[in-house]
């Protein structure tokens, strides 16, 4: 309860309406192409190796992997184009002239690497540049067509704008006045359009004005554009912008949080004025640091050279675009621009300039003519993209919802087939309003028919009384004359009532011819009101049923259109019964396909457990791999950081070298003031000592100036020297990671060798034990025949011993014989 009042919910109805309203809005952020986008991202995020450990991703992957690659074949993606010409190219990709294959139309498509925008500070840049081109008025911005994605890339299908740009045109042609005046104008309204949208460009200059193929300039490139705060004003920290078309409180925001609004795109439109008309930007230097110092001190270096006839009109324009912010032309509002007397002429105004023709109209041989474009180099698209995570990273989460058309999408299909529906309910309501309608008025019709019809009959029936009437006067009359006869014959008898007879002969005579004329005049006029009432009813009754049949014919055909498009839905949802059906038996067979996957995966790990030492030293690389790849895209950071200090300590050193010499110069000037004073007699001693304290103090300061800008220089080559040392320790890290990526390819070809080895030894070693179960057996026969042998042996070696004993025995004896013989005793 809310102030005594119960609030209301929504019914369930208004629910599924509010919910519908939002998937086919294309500016909402739960749209149907959105959550597609969410859909795929969450998919390929988690589709890596070491994600499938988990049971929930592995299971989510198998019910969801084929339905996202079946949706990334049915959505809009690059091979639907057909490539013409690259036409520019930046540090994140390249812009590419191609042709739809399907409506043959020519278009110029930005690819975006995702990667290298990651690593970006500011990687959502490309939403503001999506946004603007999508949503703003195409008349003075490039229209986006198309914006879809892949795992590497964003892809935004603009419109071509075959004239080229504004600095081919400033390199081709000397601009007068009059062609300044009419693309000022043009550029103005452009800015206008983002300004209403609430975003700041930040970066307006000639590279960025486009001419369309009938001569009208268009804005592009939004990649700077910022959006406003509620108050209209940007904090930012960084200097964004190209040096030459830069605004002072742009440049002062480098290093420390600056505040500025919409006027910093004025302050580009009068330097974009000012090169138009002299051919150079009024600032331009030969060094960053004189440029920002230019700039800075704007009132004092903006000039107009004296050989180049410019106009007062012109001159006050860019003097008051080139002015301080809190006073520049622009900061109440564009009408003030409008207004100025630079853009007053004869020939167009604010409303018309659209239908003017412009100064330059693109002579063009085709509609993919690129003669006004440079030729760019053919080189291979940056190949870097994100490394394969080994937990979730969520790389492509950033981009969901990038996706946007307006024809070739499920919201316009539905949003369709809803107008249609709502069309057709609408129409089929006015027609029964309508039938209802044509039915009262049709039996209002029966009724005034009724009453004519009834009318009709009177008049016949007072016809006939007036007949009657007739009928009974000429009886009459012939009475009369009969009597008028009679009377007649007697007149010579009644002479004397012969004047009295014919003055009322004659009176009656005049009174029938009265009564007669009467009669015939109101029966005349009474027949001929009545007839034209009778035509009239007539004419009314036939128009009515042409109206009626008219209806009938136009309710048949709606019958049969409605009947057609029920006989249509009924097949569609056959089909879909069929499709859910063959769906379940792809499932089913999926599950099968599954399970025998399962089988050879359990019977591969069996397998795959004799290569464990070789992965485990390829895991081991790897991870060195990674780790020295996270060192050097971490050094590659480190290298980035420093490089944008030393840009800053740059733009820091040229803004204390501008203070500093404005210091100098009061300095001498003081001096200067010292020393006449000091030589004139006019001046006290106590002014003089005020003078010389004074004179002290700028020496103070102008030291701690010398200091700070020495340490800054130092600071500076501290930097340079550590980016150097980066610089080589990513050379070398870079190095590493070729040589640690060629070992990997070389353990994996050793890997793959030794697999086949493996198989190889594995049929050797089958073929060997085949071998050694034969030599087994031929072994145990060698052995019984060595038991044989060995009993033998033994045998024939008890013989020879007794052999050899019983021969030493008798070689004794006939020694001792031989022995008794030669020496007898």
């Amino acid at each position: 309860m809310m102030n005594g009042f119960k609030e209301v919910e929504p019914s369930f109805e208004d629910c599924l309406l509010m919910l519908s309203k939002k998937l086919v809005d294309s500016s909402s952020t739960v749209n149907i192409d959105s959550l597609l986008d969410a859909f795929t991202a969450l998919v390929g995020d988690c589709d890596f190796h070491s994600s499938q450990r988990n049971k929930n991703i592995e299971t989510f992957l198998k019910r969801y992997g084929s339905s996202v690659d079946e949706i990334n074949k049915m959505r809009m993606r690059a091979s639907h184009f057909t490539l013409i010409k690259v036409i520019g190219r930046g540090a994140f990709g390249e812009v590419q002239l191609v042709r739809h294959k399907r409506t043959n139309k020519v278009y110029a498509m930005k690819l975006l690497n995702k990667f290298e925008m990651i690593k970006r500070a500011d990687s959502a840049f490309f939403w503001e540049e999506r946004d603007i081109m999508a949503y703003a008025d195409p008349m003075w911005i490039v229209k986006l067509h198309y914006a879809f994605q892949d795992l590497k890339y964003l892809y935004m299908v603009m419109e071509y704008m075959p004239g080229g740009d504004l600095v081919n045109l400033m390199a081709n042609y000397d601009v007068p006045e009059k062609w300044a005046k009419f693309y000022t104008a043009e550029v103005v309204l452009g800015l206008d359009a983002i300004h209403s949208m609430g975003y700041i460009h930040r970066d307006v200059k000639p590279d960025n004005m486009l001419i369309s193929a009938s001569g009208h300039v268009k804005l592009a490139d939004f990649g700077t554009c910022v959006k406003m705060d509620s108050d209209g004003l940007v904090r930012c920290s960084t200097a964004v912008g190209t040096p030459d078309y830069i605004s002072p409180e742009v440049l002062r925001s480098q290093g420390s949080e600056g505040v500025y609004g919409r006027e910093c795109d004025w302050w580009s439109v009068g330097v974009f004025i000012y090169e138009m008309l002299v051919g150079e930007t009024p600032f331009y230097a030969t060094s960053l640091v004189a440029t920002y110092s230019k700039i800075m001190n704007h009132q004092s270096t903006l000039t107009f050279p004296d050989d180049v006839s410019i106009s007062d009109a012109a001159k006050d324009i860019i003097c008051k675009f080139l002015s301080n912010r809190n006073v520049r032309l622009g900061r109440q509002g564009v009408a003030e621009i409008k207004s100025h007397t630079f853009f007053v002429n004869d020939e167009w105004d604010w409303n018309t300039i659209q239908n003017t023709r412009p100064p330059v109209v693109p002579d063009l041989t085709g509609d993919d003519d690129t003669r006004n474009f440079d030729n760019i180099e053919k080189e291979g698209l940056p190949q870097e993209s994100f490394q394969l995570p080994r937990a979730f990273a969520g790389n492509q989460l950033p981009f969901i919802g990038f996706t946007y058309s307006r024809e070739f999408s499920p919201m316009a299909c539905l949003a369709v087939s809803q107008q249609t529906l709502a069309d057709a309910k609408s129409d089929l309501q006015r027609l029964s309003m309508q039938n209802e309608q044509y039915a009262s008025e049709l039996g209002l019709v029966q009724e005034t028919k009724k009453l004519a019809d009834a009318c009709l009959q009177q008049v016949n029936a007072d016809s006939s009384s007036i007949e009657l009437d007739c009928l009974k006067l000429e009886k009459e009359l012939a009475a009369v004359r009969l009597e008028l006869k009679e009377t007649s014959r007697k007149l010579e008898q009644e002479l004397e009532n012969r004047k009295q007879l014919e003055v009322m002969l004659i009176n009656v005579r005049s009174e029938y011819d009265n009564l007669q004329n009467a009669e015939r005049k109101t029966k005349s006029e009474h027949a001929i009101d009545m007839d034209r009432q009778i035509s009239e009813l007539n004419e009314r009754i036939r128009l009515q049923c042409d109206s009626e049949e008219k209806l009938r014919t136009l309710f048949n055909e709606l019958q049969e259109s409605y009947n057609n498009q029920d006989l249509a839905l009924r097949e569609l949802r056959i089909k879909y019964d069929v499709l859910t059906s063959h769906c379940d038996e792809a499932q089913e067979n999926l599950k099968s396909v599954q399970a025998q996957l399962d089988a050879e995966r359990a019977q591969s790990t069996q397998q795959s457990q004799l290569l464990l030492s070789t992965k485990e030293r390829n895991d081991a690389l790897q991870i060195k791999l990674d780790y020295l790849r996270e060192k050097y895209t971490k050094l590659t950071d480190e290298n980035q950081t420093l490089t944008e200090k030393k840009h800053n300590l740059e733009k820091e050193y040229s803004i204390t070298e501008l203070e500093l010499k404005n210091l100098r110069d009061k300095y001498e000037q003081e001096v200067q003031n010292y020393q006449n004073s000091l030589n004139s007699s006019q001046i006290g001693n106590e002014q003089c000592k005020s003078e010389s304290t004074f004179v002290s103090e700028l020496e103070k300061k102008l030291r701690d100036e010398e200091t700070l800008r020495h340490s800054l220089q130092q600071q500076l080559n501290d930097v340079e020297r550590q980016r150097k040392v980066l610089s080589l320790d990513c050379d070398h890290f870079s190095d590493q990671i070729q040589q640690l990526g060629m070992e990997g390819e070389n353990l994996k070809s050793k890997i793959q060798e030794l697999t086949g080895q493996l198989e190889v030894e594995a049929d050797k070693r089958i073929r060997l034990q085949g071998e050694l179960g034969t030599a087994m057996g031929t072994i145990t026969t060698l052995k019984n025949r060595e038991a044989n042998l060995e009993r033998v042996c033994r045998r024939w070696t008890l013989f020879f011993c007794y052999f050899c004993i019983a021969n030493c025995h008798f070689i004794i004896i006939m020694c001792f014989f031989f022995v008794c013989r030669k020496f007898p005793f």
